[in-house]
């Protein structure tokens, strides 16, 4: 919101104090309100270190499980910037033409990021990061787990193979 109101100074100077004041309390709210609501929305998510082992490792299908999570989580997170989005058309900080590109219109609902996570969001940089290190570590653990799961079934099989030879 603050870059917005500093990129159209124009709008906010035409707005006033009153109605800038209402804006802001309005955007105290929304903000108030997604802890709230990203409970509901981080239920939703496909998350890749609750999915169950594959037999045989397999990079590619972790790392597209992996991506599947962050892609799902960037979706949650511009959901829950869409009332902020809402609040921008409603002052006049996005207009329509732009509105078209920037935000998704969804009857309804508030609107919603186009475009992954908006880089003027503080946060964006922070959790493109986040999701990296969620991706190596889900492909490097599950690496290393569903190799020692291999070698136990592997073992396990052989012993049962020996008992068979020393029970004959």
């Amino acid at each position: 919101m603050k870059s917005a109101v500093t990129r159209e100074p124009e709008i906010t100077q035409s707005l006033g104090q009153a109605t800038l004041g209402e804006l802001k309390n309005k955007f105290k709210e929304a903000l108030t309100m997604i802890p709230s609501l990203s409970e509901q929305k981080l239920k939703s998510v496909q998350w890749a270190h609750r999915e169950r082992l594959l037999v045989e490792y397999d990079f590619s299908a972790y790392s597209n499980l992996a991506d599947t999570t962050c892609k799902s989580l960037e979706e949650a997170i511009r959901d829950l910037i869409g009332q902020i989005g809402a609040l921008l058309l409603e002052y006049g900080y996005e207009r329509d033409e732009k509105y078209v590109h920037e935000w998704q219109a969804r009857p309804g609902t508030t609107p919603r990021y186009s475009y992954g996570l908006p880089d003027d969001l503080s946060y964006a940089k922070e959790f493109r990061g986040l999701s990296a290190k969620y991706k190596k570590i889900i492909c490097e653990e599950y690496q290393k787990v569903g190799t020692a799961l291999n070698e136990a079934v592997r073992a396990k099989k052989a012993a049962e193979a020996q008992s068979l030879w020393d029970s004959v």
